[in-house]
Parts: structure tokens; C-alpha cells; sequence
């Protein structure tokens, strides 16, 4: 299970958690240390920066990293959402016309 297969970060977090609650009924412990590694070991080769940014950040709770990927996945689709709406160079510059006394 890699989070690059998944169309979402909350569907990852889905499965994560119904294969995390299987183990638990048979009895494996499973680590929030392990989750994280788990998720930090699958992202998508052309994100390996963001990867390493998020590692850095030092997450004690797999909540907390899963919020963080959640808000930052809204964040980019604004972004391009905007970049799509007003591509660069597609809309002239505002003039403004001042006088000065």
C-alpha cells in the first residue's frame, strides 16, 4: 500500500486505519511511529522534497501529519484553481493614473 496509489490523502487514511484495526484484532501492535514511516516511505518519487520537509517537521501523531497533508492538498488545488482562472501573462496589468499636486 503506497499513498501515490490513492486518489486522496483520506482514502489512504482509510485503508491505513481498516488494515491498522485487522492487525489489532490478530493481536500486532501497531506503532504511530510505524504509520508515519509507512506513510514518509510511500510518497511519490517526484515529491522526495516534500518528503523530507515533512520529516523534518518531526511528527509525533500520524493525525497531525495526515491534517497537514489534508490542508496542504486544499491549499495547492486553490492555487491551481487561481493559476487556472488567470494564467500568467493573460490579463494585463492594472494602469494607474495618479496626479500629483
Amino acid at each position: 500500500m503506497r499513498l501515490q496509489d490513492f486518489k486522496s490523502v483520506n482514502e489512504y487514511n482509510y485503508v491505513l486505519f481498516k488494515i491498522t484495526s485487522q492487525l489489532k484484532l490478530c493481536g500486532e501492535n501497531i506503532i504511530k511511529y510505524q504509520m508515519l514511516e509507512k506513510t514518509f516511505s510511500t510518497f511519490h518519487v517526484l515529491n522526495i522534497v516534500m518528503q523530507q520537509q515533512y520529516r523534518e517537521r518531526n511528527f509525533k501523531r500520524y493525525s497531525k501529519l495526515i491534517s497537514c497533508l489534508l490542508v496542504a492538498k486544499q491549499n495547492n488545488e486553490l492555487f491551481i484553481k487561481n493559476h487556472q482562472s488567470y494564467p500568467t501573462g493573460s490579463k494585463p496589468s492594472l494602469e494607474v493614473n495618479g496626479t500629483f499636486v
